[in-house]
């Protein structure tokens, strides 16, 4: 249970000198700033290193890479600095965005043009059978001519018009269109146009540079096509040629940019008083040594580490430090919350304890190992976090499932391993068994009393190391509250278990009444033994009857929370039962039906009893294990990094 080690760090240079320090603590170590407006008496002016806008430029660049399917990625700019002086680089992003812009507009130019020719060419096919001359129709002074298609059925109606002043001249047809040039007398257009719109017939527009036969037309179109799809390629290979030739410059160029774009974000939290700029943030312990070689090229800039409680004004951040196998859980504990700089992590707690609740409730072994090879997909496949919890939830539940001898729901297929490889005559614990149900549930009850203990335990630690005596002495969770707690659970068990009564009135009084006074009066005697004045004096009466409902309230969630693991034991029993049910199914099935029932069985099963289990057993641990010594009022260690990567 360990939370990294921070330190805090104070940089103070002179002011040109900021952008080496910020590419420092942004690209080479894990720094987490904080804000020097404590400095800001001292300030003379709010000025920033910073004063050419790179952010419209970053913005213009960006958009001309992902237009030309171009990724940029970081690339050092170090040795180019002199290359790269802002208004140069200002420049050369325009010149660029300039060379390609008009490369693009020629290639799209010839694209329009090609997407013009194409649809002549269409055009043309369903002419191309008639001899007609366009440059004779486009001649005619008196007659009004219109190229299009009409629909079938509407052909057919242009019977009821035999004497309208119009000829309709078909020159190809398909199942839906015929194709072909209505022609009007010059003063009859309008009236030939409105009755040819209510036939629905779409016009098509001849392009002027059509001339001679279609034939020839046809073949002249062609010609220019071909020769604007050679231009438009040409247009391609050169502005790839273009990119190509830029791409490593253009990645410095990209570096630049989005390093500084989002440092000037980071200007908020820096203080810059005369000619010295002043940056305070924490860093991990171990990285330390690193961060001195970084800053020792820097003769003028001053850097001191000092322990990350020093400086009381500033809350150090936390930053979660666990084991591969405990390192999945952290997901649970920051749904919760963090826990603060000088507080225990309880990850490891939490995931052993989960593991073991999971695995109880979701017995069975062969289910167990499916869950795990899904949830190693899950990670695998998509990245889910939770998918590693699946792994070794899964692991956890193979393992009770052989004690509980449940393979799929079979109850004794394993009977022979346990007679072969430890001598027994039958599996070890038989579930349904109504002599077992008891020790199923009171054995679910034990282990919730012993992971509150276990809880109250750890709070009592924290209260000592925390120096916040009252809590670790007087609180419910305290040493008085454990005194209790421990008391009680002792008589029940002697009693119960061995026929042995310790209770009388010596045990009474020093063990069940003494902890409870010492626990209604918590907050007088926390005061007391941590030399604290209350803030404010309660009245008698208020200070009675408020502590009276809060000991009333202790005293239920102490039955409430120990009765709560029953729920352990009731899903050991509701999975074998649910499983009995499925072969009680598969059986009346037949012989046919019987291997899809058990298959959808196991399948129903595991992905309705799966996200029960997993969510009790979450609810476990946040409302009767973490409620107990976990605040969760601690602060995210959050560096500040510059994401080079582009978003796909």
């Amino acid at each position: 249970m360990s939370i990294t080690k921070m330190s805090l760090v104070n940089i103070v240079g002179r002011a040109d000198l900021l952008d080496k320090a910020l590419e420092i603590c942004l690209n080479k170590i894990d720094f987490h700033p904080e804000n020097a407006s404590f400095l800001s008496k001292f300030v003379q002016s709010s000025r920033s290193s910073i004063e050419y806008n790179y952010a419209d430029t970053l913005s213009k660049l960006v958009d001309l890479a992902e237009k030309n399917h171009i990724r940029l990625s970081f690339d050092d700019y170090e040795d180019y600095s002199d290359m790269f002086s802002d208004a140069r680089v200002k420049k050369y992003v325009d010149q660029l965005f300039e060379q390609v812009g008009k490369v693009t507009a020629e290639r799209l130019e010839h694209e329009q043009t090609v997407k013009q020719y194409d649809q002549a060419m269409t055009q043309l096919r369903h002419i191309i059978k008639s001899d007609i001359d366009f440059d004779e129709l486009f001649s005619m002074e008196y007659i009004k001519l219109r190229f299009g298609r009409l629909p079938v059925d509407s052909y057919i109606k242009l019977s009821f018009y035999e004497s309208a002043p119009f000829i309709f001249m078909p020159l190809d047809r398909d199942e839906e269109y015929y194709w072909g040039i209505y022609f009007a007398p010059k003063l009859k257009a309008k009236e030939t146009d409105a009755i040819f719109s209510s036939l629905y017939f779409e016009r098509m527009w001849l392009p002027e540079y059509f001339h001679g036969t279609p034939r020839e037309t046809l073949k002249q179109v062609e010609k220019e096509m071909e020769e604007h799809t050679l231009l438009m390629k040409a247009a391609d290979k050169k502005l790839k040629e273009l990119l190509t030739r830029e791409k490593p410059v253009l990645n410095k160029v990209y570096s630049k940019l989005k390093f500084q774009a989002e440092t000037a974000s980071l200007k908020k939290y820096i203080a810059v008083i005369e000619d010295d700029f002043h940056m305070i943030g924490y860093i991990p312990q171990n990285e330390e040594k690193k961060l001195r070689r970084e800053f020792d090229a820097f003769k003028d800039i001053d850097l001191s580490v000092s322990p990350a409680e020093k400086d009381s004004r500033f809350t150090p951040p936390v930053q979660l430090k666990n084991q591969r196998l405990f390192k999945p859980f952290e997901m649970f504990v920051t749904m919760y919350g963090l826990p603060s700089y000088h507080d225990i992590d309880p990850t490891p707690f939490v995931g052993v304890t989960y593991i073991l609740l999971f695995g109880m409730m979701f017995g069975d072994l062969g289910q167990g190992l499916l869950l795990s090879l899904i949830g190693w997909l899950m990670y695998k496949l998509k990245k889910m976090e939770l998918g590693r919890i699946l792994v070794r939830c899964g692991f956890s539940s193979a393992v009770f499932g052989t004690i509980f001898g449940s393979v799929f729901g079979f109850e004794h297929l394993l009977d022979p391993l346990y007679q072969k490889l430890f001598g027994l005559e039958d599996k070890p614990v038989e579930v349904l068994d109504p002599n077992t149900i008891n020790t199923i549930l009171l054995g679910a009850v034990g282990l919730g009393a012993l992971l509150i203990v276990i809880s109250i335990i750890i709070n009592i630690v924290l209260g000592f190391k925390q120096k916040n005596y009252g809590r670790a002495l007087f609180s419910n969770n305290g040493i008085a509250g454990l005194v209790f707690y421990g008391s009680v659970l002792t008589m029940a068990v002697c009693k119960m278990l061995f026929s042995v009564n310790i209770v009388n009135p010596v045990t009474i009084l020093l063990l069940i009444v003494l902890p409870l006074v010492l626990i209604f009066f918590r907050e007088p005697l926390g005061n007391l033994v941590s030399r604290k004045k209350a803030h404010e004096k309660a009245a008698l009466g208020e200070f009675i009857t408020e502590s009276f409902f809060e000991m009333f309230e202790f005293l239920l969630s102490y039955v409430t929370n120990t009765m709560s693991f029953l729920r352990v034991g009731g899903f050991i029993l509701s999975h074998a039962g649910m499983m009995l049910v499925v072969f009680t199914l598969s059986e009346l099935s037949g012989s046919i039906g019987s291997p899809f029932v058990i298959i959808i069985g196991n399948l129903f099963v595991m992905g309705m009893e799966g996200l029960i289990v997993g969510i009790q057993a979450l609810r476990l641990e946040f409302y009767e294990i973490f409620s107990r010594f976990f605040d969760g009022d601690g602060k995210a260690f959050e560096p500040v990094k510059v994401q080079y990567e582009m978003k796909d």
